[in-house]
């Protein structure tokens, strides 16, 4: 949460404090005011961080002048997926999956089927090209292999 900074981390730990010092003392009800006085300032504090956050990057969406700037704009947005560490070896995979699998096959052993599709395999003329050309929108990038 890049928005999450050194404000909020106090905040956080003021309510942690506060808890800490509530259950210590058997929770009397001053302490369990500024328990929960602390707990709202915190949430406010997180509230406003975030939403000054987004803002900021709302603002940095409408000054963008080109296409990659807005996509790395965009992407600070997005969620992270979570990184999953794997802690199964690649001998331990292999030796599951022949267990569920069976023995290990050889080139020899899978079948060959012919792929080959008149239609799909026919050379492209210059027609085909032309009419592909004319449906194309204009300002888009070409895809990796630049066409």
């Amino acid at each position: 949460m890049p928005w999450f900074n050194s404000n909020c981390v106090a905040a956080k730990q003021r309510v942690k404090r506060a808890y800490k010092e509530l259950r210590r003392k058997g929770y009397p009800s001053d302490l369990r005011s500024i328990f929960v006085k602390a707990r709202k300032d915190y949430r406010a504090i997180v509230k406003e961080t975030k939403s000054k956050y987004i803002e900021s990057i709302k603002t940095e969406l409408r000054e963008v002048k080109n296409s990659p700037a807005f996509w790395k704009t965009v992407a600070r947005l997005r969620k992270k997926a979570p990184k999953i560490e794997n802690s199964i070896t690649g001998e331990q995979w292999e030796d599951h999956f022949r267990k569920l699998m069976g023995h290990k096959r050889t080139p020899e052993d899978i079948p060959f089927h012919d792929c080959r599709h008149p239609t799909l395999d026919a050379r492209i003329t210059l027609q085909e090209c032309l009419q592909a050309r004319k449906k194309l929108r204009n300002g888009k990038s070409p895809g990796l292999d630049g066409i």
